[in-house]
């Protein structure tokens, strides 16, 4: 297994790695097969994946700064069902806007230990 860093069939070859269009280093898409098995239904899959990864991840982290429950978990399906994460529900740059809150968890469990291992 290499890791995808060339395109050699397009044109003279084009970067991966340095292309954030491809996502080619994208964890999201290697925790659900859609670069292996690129059918419809995987792809639809992997659409509901991400919103279900931003709601439980946003939920995580306001319950740790605090937040009630019921309010973390309303809270949490609107940020996953909001305009913006469903208007560009197909976009790349998505998949970083889904690992946000857990930047923001890693973020608060520092200030909280106050040392960074």
């Amino acid at each position: 297994m290499r890791l995808p860093l060339w395109n050699n069939y397009s044109g003279g070859g084009k970067p991966l790695a340095a292309n954030q269009t491809s996502n080619a280093f994208s964890i999201i898409r290697y925790l659900f097969p859609v670069n292996i098995y690129p059918t419809p239904l995987i792809w639809d899959f992997y659409l509901i994946f991400r919103i279900f990864i931003l709601s439980v991840f946003s939920f995580i982290y306001f319950r740790l700064i605090g937040i009630d429950k019921l309010i973390s978990v309303t809270v949490s399906i609107i940020l996953g069902f909001s305009g913006h994460i469903l208007l560009y529900s197909n976009l790349f740059h998505l998949d970083v806007e889904i690992i946000l809150p857990l930047l923001f968890i890693g973020i608060e469990l520092l200030f909280i230990k106050k040392q960074i291992y």
